[in-house]
């Protein structure tokens, strides 16, 4: 039989029907994601107050020095750790890592909360980094529960718990910190949430936890026994022929050494051709279809046995997974810094650049950018990765994405000349597309990783993407306030004066077009199921 007819629309191809997410094993990792952002994040309105209750700061310099250390440790243990979580997620399995994730999560949160001193406190963050690699393996496991069709849907899923979690989990901290103190008719001085004040919040984190720890032990399996029980219904249902192909698009020539990279790879898998991609654009006839396939598997009889060798000593660090993980961590790090240093600016005086925003005129973009990523995230990014492909969604993004990151300093102009509602529209309508296109970007990668990884790999890539990216986000805060204070306080000239960051967050993200524009289509389509497709070629064109 031919394959079925290629659907043109857009440029990309998938199957004609998505498969349905599975629901259990997905409000798990929802569970587990909103925790993990939740953890991240509900410490980040009260650790001053907390290290001033230490009483180890003598300045209110050294009060910053500290809290920056206790919000940092978590990043820095995942430094550390995540990279050994997805390797063992790939010998033991998904399913104990992110359970025992879990486990660690309610008792070092617990931990944090009954702490009395700077040390206890940086122990508990650090112990909760170490022992829980659930951000990495909650992405592998979306991976290996979803297949083409559905992948953009189940990536956004994880990006929408990511982002609510950010939103959610600052407003939790700073409601339940300090009980006693703000709810007198509630909570007495002498309770234990007078004693240990900043126990209430992480005892809401810890509980998130544990529903999704309850959970999971009931509902989360193993995804090799999800993946065979939807395979058999796939086969009943006659969809497995129904896969849609596309020739290669012009990009490819320019990746030719990347792809050359990961080919041997691929072997590994039982391929030694290019696979059909998303971005294929031609039609393929019966009589091509039997061609292609008859010379790629002359072409692995006979190079099989030399690629498998060469996989072997390549293992996970192919050309495109080192592009994928390396973008992931630079477009991360520049959007923290962005981020850090958008109310920095945003506060300061008009004749320093600023616009004198007090803090509930900077949230206001900042809502508006959530809102949209929200709204973005569970009803478009899903529909576009389906018409185009994560590839070409992720180039998009990035296209996008550099000049917004550029252009908010110029804003103050704006600030100074034109009507309040003007620049309120402006201000909010940038910040929104902003989340519309970091989003994109940062979905499409997830997925790109994922896509890249060689078979059996899988875990170890997003451990290393999860390692890397750690280190990035820690040192991010750090420069951007630095790299601020420096440019606004020098009296500098243009472009290295309150510009400068912006500029440079920009520049950092345009300089990842490139690389992107490099990636082969091939990444597009899993490895796993690109060499399962061509063997079932094969095996139609000899019948």
């Amino acid at each position: 039989e031919t394959p079925s007819k290629c659907v043109m629309a857009f440029g990309t191809a998938r199957r004609k029907e998505a498969t349905p997410l599975p629901f259990k094993p997905v409000f798990v990792l929802c569970c587990v994601l909103i925790n993990e952002s939740l953890s991240i994040t509900f410490l980040f309105p009260f650790v001053p107050f907390m290290v001033r209750s230490f009483h180890v700061a003598k300045t209110e310099e050294d009060v910053g020095y500290y809290a920056g250390m206790i919000a940092s440790s978590f990043m820095l243990a995942q430094f550390f750790s995540s990279y050994l979580w997805g390797w063992l997620s790939d010998r033991i399995g998904r399913r104990p890592v992110l359970l025992s994730g879990m486990i660690a999560n309610i008792a070092c949160t617990l931990l944090f909360g009954f702490s009395k001193s700077l040390w206890l406190a940086v122990t508990a963050r650090s112990l909760c980094g170490l022992l829980n690699g659930n951000i990495g393996v909650a992405k592998c496991y979306m991976s290996d529960i979803t297949d083409e069709s559905n992948q953009g849907k189940g990536f956004s899923v994880i990006a929408l718990m990511w982002g609510a979690g950010l939103m959610v989990g600052p407003i939790v901290g700073g409601l339940l910190s300090q009980p006693a103190d703000k709810y007198e008719a509630l909570f007495s001085q002498d309770g234990p949430f007078g004693v240990f004040p900043f126990l209430l919040p992480c005892i809401f984190i810890a509980s998130v936890s544990v529903v999704g720890l309850v959970v999971g032990i009931k509902y989360l399996k193993e995804p090799g026994r999800l993946e065979s029980q939807h395979e058999k219904t796939v086969r009943a249902s006659g969809q497995d022929k129904d896969i849609e192909m596309q020739g290669l698009g012009a990009s490819d020539s320019l990746a030719m050494d990347l792809e050359a990279g990961d080919d041997d790879d691929d072997a590994e898998s039982g391929s030694s051709t290019r696979v059909p991609t998303p971005n294929d654009c031609e039609v393929v006839d019966l009589e091509q279809s039997k061609t292609a396939t008859e010379s790629g598997s002359s072409r692995m009889l006979s190079n099989g046995n030399s690629s498998h060798s060469k996989s072997s000593e390549t293992g996970s660090c192919t050309p495109t997974v080192l592009v994928t993980v390396l973008s992931y961590c630079v477009l991360k790090m520049s959007t923290i810094m962005s981020d850090e240093a958008f109310p920095l600016w945003a506060a300061s005086t008009i004749s320093e650049g600023g616009l004198e925003f007090d803090s509930n005129r900077i949230t206001v973009p900042l809502t508006a950018s959530g809102v949209a990523l929200v709204l973005f995230q569970l009803f478009v990014f899903h529909r576009l990765e389906h018409c185009f492909g994560a590839l070409q969604i992720f180039r998009i993004g990035l296209f996008v994405t550099a000049p917004l990151f550029a252009v908010v300093p110029f804003l103050g102009f704006v600030y100074t000349q034109a009507p309040k509602e003007v620049f309120w529209f402006i201000i909010c309508g940038i910040y929104v597309l902003r989340s519309f296109s970091l989003s994109s970007s940062f979905t499409s990668i997830m997925l790109l990783i994922n896509n890249s990884a060689p078979a059996g790999r899988v875990g170890a890539v997003n451990g290393v993407a999860q390692s890397c990216s750690a280190l990035f986000s820690a040192v991010a805060p750090l420069s951007s306030g630095s790299l601020f204070a420096w440019s606004s306080s020098a009296g500098l000239p243009f472009p290295i004066d309150y510009h400068f960051i912006f500029l440079l967050t920009g520049t950092l993200i345009a300089s990842l077009i490139l690389p992107a524009m490099l990636l082969p289509a091939s990444v597009n389509m899993r490895r796993s199921n690109s060499s399962s497709m061509l063997n079932k070629l094969a095996t139609e064109s000899g019948t």
